[in-house]
């Protein structure tokens, strides 16, 4: 599982604006995967799973069939979810959902993407790739924070420069 979300955030960090229905059905998965624990802990793994496969999907369909919903959605999804892993690496929080801090982060990343959608896309698939992509490493709490910049930095680079230079054929 863990290489999956890692791969799947390396492909975020890359193409997350290009693959905006990606975006949005990784960040269902996760945060339908991260909920279904926090509120069904006793329930067997393959139902959170499976919970979050159907999340996961619906945030997928949503972005090909209604991308103004499916906009705000990614944009509150986004922002909630990472508000809630940035507390958890700084230090603030338990590791338990906090429905406050997700939904101030998520209305914060709903703005946002409405805001400047191009380069909120842009941002938000690149911290979210990098998130998954380091999550399953041990590494200590300054070592963590270096490589989610360094993977910010270099997904950011990437899909700007992607921007910049159209496709030529």
């Amino acid at each position: 599982m863990t290489i999956i979300l890692a791969l799947l955030g390396a492909t975020l960090l890359a193409f997350g604006r290009k693959l905006f229905w990606l975006l949005l059905g990784v960040l269902g998965f996760v945060v339908g995967f991260y909920l279904a624990g926090q509120f069904l802990a006793p329930q067997p793994g393959w139902l959170i799973f499976v919970i979050a496969l159907v999340a996961g999907g619906l945030g997928a369909v949503l972005a090909v069939y209604l991308q103004q919903l499916a906009l705000g959605l990614a944009g509150f999804l986004g922002g909630g979810y990472l508000t809630l892993q940035l507390m958890a690496i700084i230090g603030w929080g338990n590791g338990g959902f906090s429905w406050l801090p997700f939904v101030l982060g998520g209305i914060l990343g709903a703005i946002l993407v409405s805001a400047v959608f191009e380069w909120a896309l842009i941002v938000l698939s690149s911290l979210i790739g990098s998130y998954l992509i380091i999550q399953p490493f041990v590494l200590d709490k300054n070592s963590a924070n270096l490589t989610l910049f360094i993977l910010l930095i270099v997904g950011i680079a990437i899909q700007a420069l992607q921007m910049r230079s159209p496709r030529k054929g």
